[in-house]
């Protein structure tokens, strides 16, 4: 199953998905390291970021920020990954 969610704010401009974009979600609860995610961040908060994997002193899964030049190596660690998808193909805003 897909979804489609309008992109909003700027951090994912490094991946070329900017605010307004639309993006195409597959439903998957199990990313891959490297995906783009909809996960859940510690407020439980939708949230579109680049799936890291586990860290390794905390054992808490990283979402990375995709903008270099704004948020440097910024990261969120959540206790538990709760991925709503992830970006199947985002259709530029005009």
């Amino acid at each position: 199953p897909f979804f489609i969610l309008h992109a909003k704010g700027d951090s994912m401009e490094d991946e070329g998905i900017e605010d307004g974009d639309i993006l195409v979600i597959r439903q998957n609860p199990s990313p891959e390291v490297g995906e783009l995610v909809i996960a859940l961040d510690e407020e439980n908060q939708n949230t579109l970021k680049k799936y890291g994997g586990k860290d390794k002193k905390t054992g808490k899964a990283i979402l990375r920020y995709c903008n270099q030049a704004v948020y440097g190596d910024k990261q969120i660690l959540v206790k538990t990954l709760v991925s709503q998808g992830v970006v199947s193909y985002v259709i530029k805003k005009k």
